[in-house]
């Protein structure tokens, strides 16, 4: 099986519209369930934190760090 890793960039700010966030867990949950990998940027808030969340609810998938 490959090592399919995935950088996902994108807001960290809460001062963005909730559908944005929905957005980033949407695709978070596409790439949990196609057993990608996730390096990310650093922050736990905005839609940065929710793509984060979703990945660490997932065990099975990699959390290559917070860069």
């Amino acid at each position: 099986m490959e090592n399919n890793i995935v950088f996902m960039a994108c807001s960290s700010r809460d001062a963005i519209a909730n559908e944005y966030k929905e957005i980033s867990i949407n695709i978070s949950k596409i790439f949990v369930k196609n057993n990608y990998s996730l390096a990310t940027g650093g922050a736990s808030t905005g839609m940065m934190g929710k793509s984060f969340s979703e990945f660490h609810k997932n065990q099975k998938n990699k959390l290559i760090g917070r860069i």
